[in-house]
């Protein structure tokens, strides 16, 4: 029998009975929308190695940020893999670990990343990532053994993350010396920066003299924080079946083994899981056999006796974050074959952290479920995701909304032609705006390669960031913007000036024409129908008043107005064409049926503000260079071009859209057959004038 720690005292607890009864959904919370999948495979990564059926983890930041961390079963041990998928971004950064073993990540809301794996040559590899930036180079982790001349071999590591960024990575590891081989659990702090401590003062580990050789399958570890530092760490050892827990109270004291113990409660055990509550107790639930318990604990070296929470189990625990309590989530299986998902409240209370456990709500089914996974935002509402299989099917993801009251709700995710395994739920934002992530392994029905699929859940309206001058002045043109950002995108933009007009699009430029205060007014609205909105102020003063301007400052003449007038998108709606009927002066003919040169044209152009165009029509000429002048009709000489001014022509006009017909016919005459340009410039109240614009046509017969 391996050699364990004893726990130095234990409080015996009565559970609850389970009730036995179908929970029947009732009205929850509106369901968050869940944004389009993104599915990774060969087309996003042509080295895609397929995703191996044991192992995936995710994470989400409050900004839409996510992250997915998965091992690949194509090759004979798999290559590590690492996406970090951007907010708003079409396709994922994809890091590639190498071989190695099954990873596991974590982020936090603000966007730390933290993912650690053991690679083909035996060195664990940590990789961390800052908020807003990608993945640094995986650090190859050399720590001396705790033990003289020993050398290690990691198995299956754990990481777990603080919400500074700061947080820990527990590796069981066999130490071989002097022809001995032990088994002990080794954890390295990680700073917030993403430095890992080796440090034997600051990484101190808990171990235990176990066997006299390490299985093949060394063991797998799994990690938790909370804050002042505490945390926790099981591993669960390879070939035994004993899992083990150890205990730390700060971040520089020393870990405790203690809990789990294999002669008492622990032999059998496969599956082990740590949970740091808000209130600083940690609190563990592992499987054993058909069983599953939890117990409490009190302090760093006492936990209290397990409750059994349910017979039957077919699936290992997942622990969830419930404020100072926990949400244990399991599978049951029934008399009639189907299953069963528990979630079970565990309150942990008294001297000892008694255990208080109540029969909690339970979804079921005639689906099989299985790998239950959830997560909860801090007023308790939260997410579960489960791989349901109805018999003759193939497994599909089933996503409940766990609601404030405890009740749990089906949400639809949309049709599937996917086999789902490994569900994983992560979630950020706040129950106000709710964000989130499910990641599934997810393979064809039919049979083929698996891939990787993330669905947002985005209950976060568009954020915008204004920038509109608090001062302009009438009839000059005011460039406002929206810097929008959205987790799912596309985000179309409106526009409310508060002078009766409107306009669309992340940039635009609008006249106000009186002076005045103007509340603007802006909404966004994202591809799943969450809207934002901002407001702003804008005090208009008289056009060439004393009032405030932009730019302008204190003294004789503030306020002046000093924005050229601009024209726009200037063109024509034919550039060949034949004089028309009427004078230009007046309008242009309308166009002939059945004639394919048209008869005049029009002239079309965006105005900025209120200003005098004036239009100079321009004759262009070919001729040769002679004595320095450019001669038409030369014959020797340098090629040159001959612009004329034909005739001109001025029209008072309002801001926006202008339209002047044209008809290449002045008092009476027709302009000569040829090329021509008009060359337009606006001219405002205040006398500033724009920059010319043309364009060009050709007056034919």
């Amino acid at each position: 029998m391996p050699r364990v720690s004893r726990p130095r005292r234990f409080l015996i607890v009565a559970v609850a009975a389970l009730a036995s009864a179908a929970f029947a959904p009732v009205a929850a919370d509106a369901a968050v929308p869940l944004a389009p999948p993104l599915t990774i495979d060969r087309s996003v990564d042509p080295s895609f190695d397929e995703p191996s059926a044991t192992a995936l983890a995710a994470g989400v930041a409050d900004n839409g940020d996510a992250l997915a961390a998965w091992r690949g079963s194509g090759s004979l041990t798999g290559a590590v893999k690492l996406a970090l998928w951007r907010a708003g971004a079409p396709r994922p950064e994809i890091v590639d670990g190498g071989l190695g073993s099954d990873p596991d990540a974590a982020m936090t809301s603000a966007g730390h990343a933290l993912a650690a794996w053991t690679g083909s040559d035996g060195r664990l590899r940590v990789a961390y990532r800052q908020p807003g930036a990608g993945f640094a180079a995986a650090t190859a982790i050399d720590a001396p053994a705790p033990v003289t001349f020993a050398t290690s071999r990691w198995g299956t590591p754990a990481v777990a993350l603080r919400p500074d960024g700061s947080g820990l990575v527990a590796v069981p590891t066999c130490l071989s010396f002097g022809g001995s081989k032990d088994l002990v659990l080794r954890v390295f702090d990680v700073t917030a920066g993403g430095a890992v401590v080796t440090d034997d003062d600051r990484q101190p580990q808990s171990g235990w003299s176990l066997m006299a050789d390490c299985p093949a399958q060394i063991g797998v570890a799994r990690a938790a924080v909370g804050t002042g530092g505490r945390a926790a760490a099981t591993l669960c050892l390879g070939g035994v079946s004993v899992c083990f827990l150890a205990i730390r109270d700060g971040v520089t004291a020393p870990w405790t083994d203690d809990g789990v113990d294999g002669t008492e409660y622990g032999s059998g055990s496969t599956a082990a899981v740590p949970l740091v509550a808000a209130n600083g107790r940690v609190i563990a639930s592992w499987r054993a056999a058909n069983t599953v318990s939890m117990s409490v604990g009190s302090d760093a070296d006492a936990m209290s006796l397990p409750a059994t929470v349910a017979g039957g189990v077919n699936a290992a625990p997942e622990l969830v974050p419930l404020g100072a309590d926990a949400l244990a989530l399991t599978q049951v299986r029934l008399g009639d074959g189907s299953a069963q998902m528990i979630e079970r409240p565990l309150f942990s209370t008294g001297a000892l952290g008694d255990i208080a456990s109540i029969a909690g709500p339970s979804y079921q089914a005639s689906p099989p479920y299985s790998d239950p996974h959830g997560a909860t935002w801090s007023d308790g509402n939260g997410l579960i995701a489960l791989a349901g299989q109805p018999r003759g099917a193939a497994p599909a993801l089933t996503l409940l909304q766990r609601s404030l009251g405890g009740t749990v709700t089906p949400v639809d995710v949309g049709p599937q032609t996917r086999a789902v395994t490994l569900p994983r739920v992560a979630v950020a934002g706040t129950p106000a705006q709710p964000l989130g992530l499910v990641a599934t392994r997810e393979a064809p029905a039919g049979g083929g390669t698996a891939a990787i699929v993330l669905r947002r859940i985005d209950g976060v309206a568009p954020r915008i960031a204004l920038q509109v001058p608090s001062a302009v002045t009438a009839g000059t043109a005011a460039r406002l913007v929206a810097d929008v950002a959205d987790v799912s995108g596309p985000v179309a933009v409106d526009w409310s000036f508060g002078d009766g007009a409107s306009a669309q699009g992340a940039v635009v430029d609008h006249v106000f024409a009186a002076p005045g205060t103007r509340t603007v007014v802006v909404t966004a609205t994202d591809a799943l129908g969450n809207v934002g909105s901002a407001t702003a102020t804008v005090q208009v003063a008289p056009a060439g008043g004393s009032g405030p301007g932009p730019g302008s400052g204190p003294g004789p003449g503030a306020g002046a107005d000093r924005v050229k007038p601009e024209l726009r998108r200037v063109r024509l709606t034919a550039t060949r064409l034949r004089a028309g009927r009427a004078n230009t002066a007046l309008a242009a003919a309308r166009r002939r049926r059945r004639v394919s040169t048209p008869s005049g044209t029009t002239l079309r152009f965006d105005l900025s503000e209120a200003a005098t165009v004036r239009v100079a029509v321009v004759r262009v000429r070919s001729g040769r260079k002679q004595r320095g002048r450019c001669r038409a009709g030369a014959r020797r000489g340098r090629r040159c071009t001959i612009r004329t001014t034909a005739k001109t022509f001025t029209r008072r006009l309002a801001a926006g859209a202008a339209a002047i017909p044209f008809s290449a016919r002045f008092g009476g005459r027709a302009l000569p057959v040829g090329g021509y340009e008009l060359q337009l410039a606006a001219t405002d109240a205040a006398g500033n004038r724009g920059a010319v614009r043309t364009v060009s046509f050709t007056l034919v017969r």
